[in-house]
């Protein structure tokens, strides 16, 4: 959450101070900002101290966000008078939330940005599309990541805000690449959707939507879903959806497949068309896993694609073990637009990749032989 669960109960001074309506007013005229925000950003700390149900937390923290563009001037208040307002500032962590309003006003602007890595088919050494992976440079902060900055779109309840804007910068960008590029057809994009966006009541619809505003073939459409999104309490409602989505024409993907919670009798019946093998087996060379998994996705007719590769062993490996898609740092590290489109622009890249094949498997072959003659 946005604030630290660090306080006890407060003592009587600090309730007194809590409780006094005269601190929300005096910042309300300073700031000349609605009390209703100001009344959220204080009355969340008070929640904290006199109240445990955690719905209601969340409650008063979106009455502090109703208007976000004075959600800045209460917290630089807040910090400027943090000796008045020092209980107050033990226990909400006014950077997080300061980072979480940066965020969510962000959002449209060029400080979020697309960075795409390319997917590789093994037997054919082809790209057939791209990842895309989102990025946050912070005016002041600079880079983000994205494991830092997704949980504030998630615990804020803008994910589904932010996933669309994803969505349709890179199927927009997917048709400017296929009309740029049809000999590199069929190109195709896979792009995440969190379980919070899985669960939205018109998901389906605004995917519609944006596939048909954009223009693209819903055929050359991934969307990525991790196993969380499959828990048992929602599955029904995640197959429902997952079927919508399905209908239109799109490819689901269950991503970091082997390292989440999903039931492999349940497999069979969701209407997904590919597993992406996490990359920590690769990683950690697991060949057997690997296998398996390969094996079962045979078995239900679903594509696989390992992640995470990054070595020419572990691309042998995995061609030998019948693996047909790959990404990862071998191939290409996630590139800007201009990167990518210079990768497919390069007449070369086919061979490059194909040699890089070649080199690998040498290898294999040279590493099993020296382990068969010890």
């Amino acid at each position: 959450m946005i604030f630290n669960r660090v306080c006890t109960q407060p003592s009587e001074s600090n309730s007194e101070l809590l409780e006094d309506d005269d601190l929300i007013q005096v910042l309300s005229q300073e700031l000349r900002t609605p009390l209703t925000v100001v009344q959220g950003a204080v009355s969340l700390l008070q929640s904290l101290f006199f109240d445990e149900d955690a719905s209601q937390q969340n409650n008063l923290f979106k009455l502090a966000l109703e208007n976000t563009h004075r959600l800045e001037q209460v917290i630089q208040t807040l910090e400027t008078r943090k000796t008045t307002l020092l209980p107050m500032l033990s226990c909400i962590d006014l950077a997080r939330l300061r980072l979480q309003h940066d965020l969510q006003e962000a959002i449209g602007t060029e400080q979020l940005f697309l960075l795409y890595q390319p997917i590789v088919s093994l037997p054919s050494q082809k790209i057939m599309g791209f990842e895309a992976l989102i990025r946050w440079q912070h005016p002041q902060q600079g880079l983000i990541s994205p494991q830092q900055f997704i949980p504030l779109a998630e615990e804020g309840e803008f994910i589904h805000e932010l996933g669309l804007w994803v969505l349709e910068k890179a199927c927009y960008q997917l048709k400017q690449w296929q009309t740029e590029f049809p000999q590199a057809s069929p190109l195709t994009m896979q792009v995440n959707l969190s379980p919070s966006q899985l669960f939205q009541m018109n998901v389906v619809t605004q995917v519609q939507e944006i596939i048909e505003k954009t223009k693209i073939d819903p055929r050359s459409l991934s969307l990525e879903l991790t196993e969380d999104a499959l828990l048992e309490e929602k599955i029904e409602a995640a197959i429902a959806t997952l079927t919508d989505l399905a209908a239109l024409g799109i490819s689901l993907h269950l991503d970091d497949f082997g390292t989440g919670y999903s039931s492999l009798s349940r497999l069979q019946y969701l209407p997904i068309h590919c597993l992406k093998i996490d990359q920590s087996f690769i990683k950690a060379q697991n060949w057997t896993i690997i296998q398996i998994i390969l094996q079962l996705a045979a078995q239900l007719g679903l594509e696989v694609i390992a992640e995470g590769v990054e070595t020419p062993i572990q691309l042998a490996k995995l061609q030998q073990l019948g693996c047909c898609f790959s990404q990862g740092y071998l191939f290409g590290k996630p590139l800007a637009v201009t990167g990518a489109a210079t990768l497919l622009l390069q007449k070369q890249c086919d061979k490059r990749l194909k040699k890089q094949c070649q080199k690998s498997c040498e290898l294999a072959l040279l590493h099993q032989a020296t382990c068969y003659s010890d």
